[in-house]
């Protein structure tokens, strides 16, 4: 710079070096300002990245915190999950087998079955309990009015009774000289009419109530004999089923024996020999097994019949046996000694 400022101190514009001084500083000034102008291109497109920079990280940070909110909901999600099948496998931990769901449902059949009947057992004792009821109370009500008007007759009695005295008292005061003998013998005469008749009251209102109480007695006492009759005739109902559904198996049994004896019949009408075993298998006994419950309305005229049948199959049977013993008999052949 110093040569070149010595230079230009000089008359040197004319000169090669001075323009060619000048050309390089053109040059450079050129160079300078294309250098600026890349640094300012530069500076801008890093200002350009930076701000694409910036707002790619918010997003990215923006897409970070959805992640997270989603995976802290997510977790959220599968511990209330993990929860419910836990309480769902303890509540399966505790539920009945399928052995045991059966026996408590047959276990539930037989209470119900006992409850219903119990039921009507209630239903039938709260009638009776309430039919009684109403008749201890129309009988308390009557009792009540009758000792009432015991009562009222009791007080109209000391009524009496105080007049009564209080006449004496008049009596022994006319003694003096207060009263007249023939109004205080009159009052006194009226005064023991009236006691005579309350207490003839009151007696036959004595007599009445214990009348009725009586009454109430014998009440009770035919009431309690008709629940015992009731009680006797149920079990005599019984008594009658069991001798009817034995009488239905006899029934069977005999139908089981006209079978067999058809059967002989039928293979005597064919000319084959018949089978008089049949015969030896009858049973008049049943198995406690066999007995069936029988309803049937009509099952005692049922039965007559079935009795002449049965005795009818008897004397068959009887002839059937006297001609296979008679059979036997013509068929053995006896062999000297």
């Amino acid at each position: 710079v110093k040569e070149i400022q010595s230079k230009l101190s000089g008359d040197v514009t004319g000169s090669s070096e001075y323009q060619e001084l000048l050309s390089e500083k053109l040059n450079l000034e050129a160079a300078l300002g294309s250098t600026e102008y890349a640094l300012q291109q530069l500076k801008m497109s890093y200002n350009d990245f930076k701000k694409s920079t910036s707002t790619s990280e918010k997003e990215l940070l923006h897409k970070l915190n959805d992640i997270q909110d989603r995976h802290q909901i997510l977790g959220e999600r599968h511990k209330s999950a993990s929860d419910q099948l836990t309480r769902l496998k303890e509540y399966l931990r505790d539920l009945p087998t399928h052995e045991e769901h059966q026996q408590l449902q047959q276990e539930i059949a037989k209470k119900s079955a006992q409850i219903s009947h119990l039921s009507s057992k209630v239903d039938h004792l709260s009638q009776e309990v309430k039919k009684l009821s109403k008749r201890e109370r129309e009988q308390e009500a009557r009792v009540e009015a009758l000792t009432q008007e015991r009562d009222d007759f009791s007080l109209k009695l000391n009524l009496t009774e105080n007049l009564l005295k209080t006449l004496e008292t008049q009596r022994a005061e006319a003694s003096e000289g207060q009263y007249s003998k023939e109004d205080l013998l009159w009052t006194l005469d009226q005064l023991k009419k009236e006691l005579e008749n309350a207490r003839k009251l009151l007696s036959y209102r004595k007599q009445k109530l214990e009348s009725f109480q009586k009454e109430i007695l014998a009440q009770n006492k035919e009431h309690t004999k008709k629940l015992q009759a009731e009680v006797e005739v149920g079990e005599k109902l019984k008594e009658t089923v069991q001798h009817l559904e034995r009488e239905v198996e006899q029934y069977k049994l005999q139908e089981e024996m006209l079978k067999d004896m058809v059967t002989i019949c039928r293979q005597i009408s064919q000319g084959s020999s018949p089978d008089m075993s049949l015969l030896l298998s009858f049973s008049d006994f049943l198995d406690d097994d066999e007995v069936e419950t029988l309803s049937n309305a009509n099952l005692t005229a049922r039965l007559k019949e079935v009795e002449s049948l049965i005795k009818e199959l008897e004397d068959v049977r009887e002839y059937l046996q006297e001609q296979y013993a008679h059979h036997l008999a013509k068929n053995i052949t006896c062999v000297p000694m």
